[in-house]
């Protein structure tokens, strides 16, 4: 079976170290947690998908969530199970979460942790396949998704195992906590053979991890309050990219979280990076210059 091709991330990260880019280091974690969301895939508009990943070591959990609850317990206002949510956060969005969002954002920065957003043009989403590699896909576990549902998931699949084998020792644990989403099927079959491909990627490219768990949001609990980030990274970015392709009005919310992604100066490291293409090749380019 052909993979897809994680080359190009890799390399990527690699060009950006070389460039002054300071990634995090895991090496004495015995868990990563990734939470991740993705943005753009149904809306007809859209010309980008956003697909958002927040890496944080089990070790930076406890202090990170204590943070937000002291938030909650001094905001009254902000009951329990309501979360940061992008799409609640606009012009005419909740109050609460808009009074709140840059308080939880300091809390976020205090992590030592990664939060990356790859920007895709949806009229060219399989950045990260060679050639046949959707036939592949299908031949070998996945033929219940639709061929577009099929690409993302070759997309997020690439980068979650690219994520693994930059930041991941070996024999440590991963788990990967997702925004519910078409590229895992409909139910539990279908999200087990999704997850059997990322374990044939993590074998292909010698990922030695003592176990992997999975899990959706449910929308509660403090792992919710986490997930916040990889959600309003995605929605942010998206919004403020697709507004500057249409020559629409910038909202203030975008704004706000570009800026916050464009700060580097936290433990928190924050990157944005946007699949380009010429006639020959496509890439990776950084939103903004380190």
């Amino acid at each position: 079976m052909k993979f897809p091709s994680i080359e190009l991330i890799l390399e990527t990260f690699l060009e950006l170290e070389k460039r002054g880019f300071q990634f995090p280091v895991f090496r004495d974690s015995d868990e990563i947690i990734i939470f991740s969301d993705y943005s753009g895939e149904q809306g007809k508009t859209s010309k980008y998908t956003s697909y958002s990943f927040y890496i944080l070591p089990k070790s930076q959990l406890k202090k990170t969530i204590e943070g937000i609850n002291v938030i909650r317990k001094e905001e009254e206002h902000w009951i329990d199970n309501s979360f940061i949510e992008y799409k609640k956060i606009g012009e005419n969005g909740d109050k609460v979460r808009k009074r709140i969002l840059p308080r939880f954002l300091r809390t976020i920065d205090k992590s030592e942790g990664l939060i990356v957003t790859f920007l895709l043009n949806k009229n060219s989403p399989d950045y990260f396949f060679r050639h046949s590699s959707n036939q592949n896909y299908s031949d070998n576990g996945l033929n219940f998704l639709k061929p577009d549902v099929l690409r993302k998931t070759g997309n997020i699949l690439s980068i979650i195992s690219a994520i693994s084998k930059k930041f991941i020792p070996q024999n440590c644990s991963l788990f990967w906590y997702s925004d519910r989403d078409d590229i895992f099927g409909g139910n539990q079959k279908n999200t087990s053979q999704t997850l059997d491909i990322l374990l044939q990627l993590f074998n292909y490219l010698d990922i030695n991890l003592t176990s992997i768990k999975f899990d959706y949001d449910k929308n509660e609990g403090p792992l919710s309050d986490l997930m916040a980030v990889a959600d309003l990274s995605a929605g942010g970015v998206l919004e403020y990219y697709q507004n500057v392709y249409q020559g629409s009005n910038i909202k203030e919310s975008s704004k706000q979280l570009i800026g916050w992604m464009n700060e580097n100066n936290s433990n928190l490291k924050k990157l944005m990076l946007i699949g380009r293409e010429d006639e020959k090749n496509k890439y990776l380019e950084t939103i903004r210059n380190y």
